[in-house]
């Protein structure tokens, strides 16, 4: 069994502010991997993706720790931010509550300090010592009853400490999660006294901060004995590393460790203190506690043989596009990546081999890419450090300065859903696609990969459903629809979000107004032309490999007569916003065919695919329908209600 490390490393000392600069810099403790995307769990190695590289309310978006670093400082967030978003109300249920909503403003009667302790120690503050058994109880749950009870203690908690005139920091809720980053963004409006109604209001520390042991820091992990779980840090740790923060944050941090309990704290905050500490955290860290982390990898050597042959080149005197930010909808072309990486880092900048999809590169390119997709470390595997990779289906940042020039392609919503249940089902056993990055929970994710088990069968990209009361079910989960409207929103694509006519009219002025290209997956090679007629550069065989491979094969859309059979309508907003695409895409189309250049670039598209069929014998075998070379097939059958045994409709083949 693992235990945690011994580089806790002031095993035996005290906590002050000297060991604490000590602490936060040394690469193996748990302080420096506490800073991951989901909390109260141990960001093991180096490559993880850490808190202040998403956005705050978006966590499946990625962001530049400049970002972090100057709205935490100019404090954006302090004074209009719920705190206590998320608390369960009086009956345990969370997001319910008064305090849950995002709206919530406390109503103090007077400044209110902020406090900061244990969770016991603020419980004496708030409640009194009368009423500190119950917090006794919050040992581990292991069933619903518990759980139950715990949500019940935490509104009380919540509630008792508003009423006792204080801020708190109690973040419960999903749409502004928990995490490192939100609480040192707290920490820096508490040290400044910016937080709501605190009004310059001291801090009030509710815990001994005197002769603490490091010893004690990890030693523990919800009541269980030390080692139980390596990878898990308690709330009493967070606690000591805010300790730390602070008296790294503030001039007269050294004060924080005076022989006191309950004092009221002033911090005299330093914005240099503020910025030292950052780079201090965002410093390389080495794996924790003997975890295997695989070391970064280059980026594979480039395979540059017959594939990558320019088909076309764009006449000169195009304005080039530069800041590239892709937004990848799922199910709508993964290869537009190799078009997108030859145009903005050259077609030798990375590899066309079936191993490598999507196209992976390091680096803004020059500036041709946008920094918020320029460096993405690579996500971690379930079962360990297997290296995963990024499909850049998270929506752009608006707000962020940095989001650069959006680009997309879109589908027509009925293929595009078709299409989604079709990898759904052909991984329904493995579970290994479709993950959190398309924007819904792991509970809908789970229960859509067992209806698609249950409904239906995938053959090389072909779907043949077999039972349509889970294939209805499936398409009418929560969030699974509208998926391009809410990616242009800021959603995820499956986020449990429900569009009014606003939004859908505001995601139509986005399409129109803040996306630099949006080309059609069913108009793919007139899609690429216009991109280089309006951008220039050099088509390369690479952008068109898979679409000819599935060309040769006699790959099919899917039919969509399986929908009407599920008694499914239509996808209203995506509708609209592929009506929208369509009409904008006509319109670029019809400018740039005055001057020849769509119809010279397609011209040279079909000379080059006659040549490649001329040299090659037969298509690539084997590929599944989201790989390159992947070989569609008419795989057709009946759909069949498996409680009746009636046939119910044809089905129907695709890509």
């Amino acid at each position: 069994r693992r235990t945690r490390m011994s580089a806790h490393s002031g095993e035996g000392g005290v906590l002050n502010q000297a060991t604490c600069a000590r602490l936060l810099s040394e690469s193996t403790h748990l302080f420096r991997h506490m800073w991951g995307v989901k909390p109260w769990k141990v960001s093991q190695c180096d490559d993880d993706t850490k808190c202040w590289s998403v956005s705050r309310e978006a966590p499946f978006a990625r962001q530049p720790a400049s970002s972090y670093e100057s709205q935490t400082l100019l404090r954006s967030h302090c004074a209009s931010t719920n705190w206590l978003e998320g608390t369960p109300n009086q009956h345990g249920q969370r997001e319910r509550g008064v305090l849950a909503h995002r709206s919530y403003v406390s109503n103090f009667s007077r400044p209110a300090p902020a406090v900061v302790g244990t969770d016991l120690d603020i419980e004496t503050a708030c409640h009194g010592a009368n009423l500190v058994r119950n917090w006794s109880r919050f040992a581990p749950c292991r069933n619903t009853k518990c759980a139950n009870h715990r949500s019940v203690v935490l509104h009380r908690h919540a509630t008792s400490c508003v009423a006792s005139g204080y801020n708190l920091l109690f973040l419960h809720g999903r749409r502004l999660p928990y995490n490192l980053c939100r609480n040192l963004e707290w920490l820096v409006c508490a040290a400044t006294g910016s937080l709501p109604f605190q009004l310059g209001a001291p801090i009030r520390i509710a815990s001994r901060t005197h002769n603490l042991s490091t010893a004690l820091i990890g030693s523990r992990y919800g009541g269980l004995p030390k080692g139980q779980d390596v990878f898990k840090y308690t709330s009493d740790d967070v606690f000591w590393l805010e300790l730390c923060l602070l008296s790294q944050l503030c001039v007269n941090g050294g004060e924080l460790f005076a022989p006191t309990r309950g004092q009221q704290w002033r911090c005299e905050f330093s914005i240099r203190g503020f910025r030292d500490l950052l780079a201090t955290l965002r410093a390389p860290v080495a794996p924790y506690a003997n975890a295997k982390c695989r070391p970064r990898t280059p980026t594979p050597a480039p395979i540059v043989g017959h594939r990558q042959r320019a088909v076309w080149g764009a006449p000169p005197g195009r304005l080039p596009l530069r800041h590239i930010f892709w937004l990848h909808v799922p199910k709508t072309g993964s290869e537009f990546s190799f078009t997108i990486y030859a145009y903005a880092c050259g077609p030798s900048s990375f590899s066309v081999s079936r191993d490598d999809w999507p196209a992976m590169v390091d680096g803004d390119c020059g500036g041709n890419r946008s920094s918020l997709q320029a460096s993405l470390p690579p996500h971690r595997g379930v079962s360990g450090p297997a290296r995963e990779k990024y499909w850049f289906h998270r929506p752009p940042p608006w707000a962020s300065p940095d989001v650069g020039s959006v680009v997309m392609m879109m589908r027509r919503p009925n293929q595009r859903i078709l299409s989604s249940v079709t990898m759904l089902t052909s991984e329904s056993e493995k579970r290994a696609c479709c993950g959190l990055e398309w924007g819904w929970h792991q509970r809908a994710r789970q229960a859509a990969f067992q209806l698609a088990r249950g409904c239906c069968r995938a053959h090389n990209g072909s779907l043949h459903v077999i039972a349509l009361q889970p294939f209805s079910a499936l398409l009418r989960l929560e969030g699974f629809t509208s998926c391009q409207a809410k990616l242009l929103l800021g959603h995820g694509c499956l986020a449990p979000v429900t569009l009014r006519e606003s939004d859908i009219l505001r995601a139509e002025e986005i399409l129109r107004t803040r996306v630099r290209f949006v080309g059609l997956v069913e108009r793919w090679t007139e899609s690429l032309c216009l991109w280089h007629a309006r951008f220039g550069g050099t088509l390369w065989s690479s952008s068109l490999h898979r679409r000819q491979s599935r060309a040769r094969a006699g790959s099919r859309a899917y039919d969509e007569t399986v929908l009407r059979a599920a008694s499914f309508t239509e996808d209203t907003a995506d509708e609209r916003m592929y009506a929208a695409a369509s009409r904008r895409f006509q319109s670029e189309v019809d400018e740039q065919t005055e001057g020849g250049a769509i119809s010279d670039c397609i011209r040279a598209v079909r000379e080059q695919m006659e040549q490649q069929a001329h040299t090659e014998a037969a298509p690539q075998e084997g590929g599944g329908h989201d790989e390159p070379g992947g070989q569609a097939s008419a795989f057709t059958g009946h759909i069949v209600d498996r409680l009746t045994g009636t046939v119910q409709a044809s089905a129907l083949s695709g890509d």
